[in-house]
């Protein structure tokens, strides 16, 4: 997006009494073009509103995230249980030592 043309201000009177006001283009100038504040305003808008967006994306995928841990963790609590379920049903059992290789991240 290119930048506002800016614009200074200033009054001058002359010796004959008449007053003037002249402008001319200034990098450090107070004033723009309306026109040109309108475009920037728009596009102040449009960014607010796109990060506005971003930010309910990043809450839906935080809340996302955190249903996701909920379940990893109610899912470890079943396959314990499970595991020692089968442990004193049955001493040991492959399955068992699989699933407690799997939650180290190991292959079985």
């Amino acid at each position: 997006m290119s930048d506002a043309t800016r614009f200074s201000v200033r009054a001058v009177t002359f010796d004959d009494g008449i007053a003037s006001v002249i402008h001319s283009s200034d990098v450090d100038g107070e004033y723009v073009l309306h026109t040109d504040y309108a475009r920037l305003k728009a596009e102040v808008e449009r960014l607010v509103d796109e990060r506005c967006l971003r930010g309910e994306g990043i809450k839906q995928n935080e809340i996302r995230i955190a249903r996701l841990k909920a379940k990893f963790e109610r899912l470890t609590k079943a396959g314990d249980a499970m595991a020692a379920d089968l442990i004193g049903e049955f001493g040991s059992y492959n399955s068992v030592d699989e699933w407690n290789a799997a939650k180290k991240g190991c292959q079985p």
